[in-house]
């Protein structure tokens, strides 16, 4: 079978760059996070005519775990634990019971399990890592007459919900792409949508890698025995960390960040200069610690250990 252009659409585990190989070219360059998070999820059927409270933020970031509550069809809802894939400690939350355990230390998430019943065990989703694969290096494509979308390009962290929308982002790029002269011209057509590639979506991959890395940084300096000091200021990280605690406290905030995590707008467009930079900066209290209040890490290990 010939086609005059093959879409790489088939996820993170894509074998393309393997089956490049195979045949001679040199496949696309790879990059991996060194490590990622862990997620442990349950999911609940409400009891018939409830329905619980629905947090205005689905996600929440405490002091060494985040958390994601969602509503589902049909009465079902799923609350999960996101943990650093370094923090063996936490690895026990895969036993229903410590799962059970950890959920009570939680008031914003335990709602969830009260007035259904849990349908499912403890589902466990690991290799979550950051990856990306590069199709034009140093200006040249690894092969013409063949691309790749979505997470087959690139996968970013699950806890932020991004991949349907980058994927759906990354498709109407291509179709563009393909309306142009340009894909009489495989290497120039290669190069063009390498290029719109990055510029449309390369800045997200950064920007949640980013996130990602600093995150499992501050989680590994925390659970270290004794505990690492803390790390240089970052300026961009303080303040995405402002931002997640003071996003529920302004509503030109939230819209902001509401545009930017469905990817509606870029940070500079949804922010729109400084004046709601410097917003956000006036909301977040100097010594306000940079995560949800929640249970104190001794609080969630007895938890653990009592589970």
């Amino acid at each position: 079978m010939f086609a005059d252009l093959v879409v790489d659409a088939a996820g993170r585990n894509s074998p393309v760059g393997r089956m490049l190989r195979e045949l001679g070219a040199p496949g696309p360059v790879e990059e991996r996070d060194e490590y990622g998070f862990l997620a442990y999820t349950r999911y609940f059927r409400a009891a018939p005519g409830t329905e619980p409270h629905v947090p205005p933020w689905p996600t929440t970031h405490y002091e060494s775990v985040s958390t994601v509550s969602c509503a589902g069809d049909a009465g079902v809802r799923s609350v999960s634990f996101f943990v650093s894939g370094q923090d063996r400690a936490l690895r026990a939350l895969h036993r229903e019971r410590t799962w059970d355990a950890v959920l009570r230390l939680f008031p914003a998430e335990s709602h969830w399990a009260e007035g259904g019943r849990p349908v499912t065990g403890v589902v466990a989703m690991s290799g979550m890592e950051g990856r990306h694969r590069c199709f034009v290096v140093n200006g040249k494509p690894v092969a013409t007459g063949i691309v790749s979308v979505g997470d087959a390009w690139a996968t970013t962290n699950p806890l932020f919900g991004v991949g349907i929308s980058s994927g759906l982002l990354h498709a109407a790029l291509l179709r563009s792409r393909l309306r142009t002269q340009d894909v009489y011209n495989p290497h120039k057509f290669a190069v063009r949508f390498g290029e719109a590639t990055e510029e449309v979506l390369g800045r997200v991959r950064r920007h949640l890698g980013a996130w990602d890395r600093h995150r499992l940084a501050e989680v590994e300096r925390l659970t270290r025995r004794p505990p690492a000091a803390s790390a240089p200021v970052d300026s961009d990280w303080h303040f995405r960390r402002t931002l997640e605690t003071v996003k529920l406290r302004d509503p030109d905030v939230l819209r902001a960040v509401a545009a930017t995590a469905a990817l509606l707008a870029t940070p500079a467009e949804a922010f729109g200069g400084p004046r709601l930079v410097e917003r956000v900066l006036a909301l977040g209290r100097p010594a306000e610690r940079p995560w949800a209040p929640g249970p104190s890490r001794s609080k969630l290990l007895a938890a653990v250990g009592a589970g």
